[in-house]
């Protein structure tokens, strides 16, 4: 609220990314508690498969930033969360078999350990 004026912004989720149908995705998603819905298990949730079979996280790249103009001219900028994926990536440059083995991997690890 600004000068008792409410302003907002339509921008996506930190979840969301434009999906291509021409495109291979991983997802990892968890059930909900209390819906018979699933949703993202953590955030990056999703991992993209090109055609030359390699892996990539996907992150919400589309309405970074959006600024509005007040009444008076002044400029309120509406920004959505960022997430630095680089420190933890380990997909990136998997082949789709590599990101499958360890999928499997550490589901077999999970399993071992309960």
């Amino acid at each position: 609220m600004v000068d008792d004026v409410e302003y907002e912004a339509s921008l996506n989720s930190p979840n969301y990314s434009k999906p291509y149908f021409d495109k291979t995705y991983v997802l990892f998603l968890k059930k909900a508690q209390t819906k018979d819905v699933f949703g993202p298990s953590s955030v990056p949730f999703q991992v993209e498969v090109d055609s030359t079979g390699n892996a990539a996280l996907k992150v919400n790249t589309e309405n970074k930033e959006l600024a509005l103009t007040t009444e008076d001219n002044d400029t309120i900028h509406f920004q959505t969360e960022q997430i630095e994926l680089a420190p933890i990536d380990k997909i990136n440059d998997l082949t789709k078999e590599e990101l499958f083995g360890e999928i499997k991997r550490q589901v077999a690890a999970n399993v071992e350990n309960k």
